[in-house]
C-alpha cells in the first residue's frame, strides 16, 4: 500500500513512514527520511533542542538528568573520577555505571571508560593488571 510523504510530496511505501504511537496501524504524514532530516537540521540549529536531546538519553540510559550528572562532574573537580583529565562539559565525558544494577558510579574520560570496560569491569582483573605493571 503506497502513501504520500506530506514534506517531499513523493509516494512511498507505507513501511517508509513511522508508525503513531496511540493508533494502531496508524502511519505519520511524514516519511522516515523526512523526518530524521529535519530532525538534524533541527539539531545542527538549536542549542536548546540539542540539550533537550541529551537530557532525555541522559534519563532513559542513567535514570538521571543532565543537571545532576553535571552537578556530579563538578563535585569530581569537572575531572575525570580516575585520571584526573580535565573534562569541561558533559558531553564529552562518559558516565561509568554498573551494568548489572545501573548505579552510576562517576563520570569518567574516554580513555579510563575504555580501559574499565576492556578490564570486564571488575575489580579482580584491575588488581591483576596492576600486579602485572609493578612487575
Amino acid at each position: 500500500m503506497m502513501k504520500t510523504c506530506t514534506v517531499c510530496g513523493l509516494e512511498k511505501e507505507r513501511t517508509c513512514f513511522p508508525p503513531v504511537s496511540r493508533r494502531p496501524g496508524a502511519v505519520q504524514a511524514a516519511c522516515r527520511s523526512c523526518k530524521n532530516r529535519l530532525k538534524r537540521e533541527k539539531y545542527a540549529a538549536s542549542e536548546q533542542f540539542r540539550d533537550n536531546v541529551r537530557d532525555d538519553q541522559y534519563r532513559r540510559l542513567y535514570g538521571a538528568s543532565r543537571s545532576e550528572l553535571e552537578q556530579m562532574l563538578d563535585d569530581q573537580g569537572r575531572a575525570c573520577a580516575i585520571c584526573t583529565v580535565a573534562l569541561p562539559v558533559l558531553h564529552r565525558a562518559n558516565v561509568d555505571h554498573d551494568h548489572a544494577t545501573g548505579q552510576i558510579r562517576g563520570i569518567l574520560c574516554h580513555k579510563c571508560n575504555v580501559g574499565l570496560g576492556q578490564l570486564g569491569d571488575t575489580a579482580t582483573a584491575l588488581r591483576k593488571a596492576l600486579a602485572y605493571l609493578e612487575r
